[in-house]
């Protein structure tokens, strides 16, 4: 079981002061919570772009690399990643998505 600090590649390129406190008061509130560097995108950037079979493609992708990390929560100070992740993965994936369950994590 591993719960996650998904920062989201857009904020953690554009917004490295906010991704360091972020994780500063998310760890103050559960230490457990882990950051991994090698997270993939989301794929919220790429929605508008492209086909959806690219889209399934990709939201597959991310959802093994939660399955192999052995995610179970997580949380996001991305609003896009937020948005794309909550609506469009149940979308893809159907009831396959289990990684994040609204009344157990905590969302930024």
């Amino acid at each position: 079981m591993t719960k996650l600090i998904y920062l989201g590649c857009l904020s953690q390129k554009n917004y490295e002061p906010t991704c360091k406190n972020a994780i500063k008061i998310i760890k103050f509130l559960d230490d457990e919570y882990k950051v991994f560097d090698d997270a993939p995108c989301c794929g919220s950037l790429a929605f508008n772009i492209s086909s959806d079979e690219e889209l399934k493609t990709h939201v597959q992708y991310v959802n093994n690399w939660f399955k192999e990390n052995d995610i179970t929560e997580l949380v996001t100070i991305c609003a896009g990643c937020y948005s794309y992740l909550t609506k469009y993965y149940k979308e893809f994936l159907g009831p396959d998505f289990n990684v994040m369950r609204n009344e157990d994590s905590v969302f930024l």
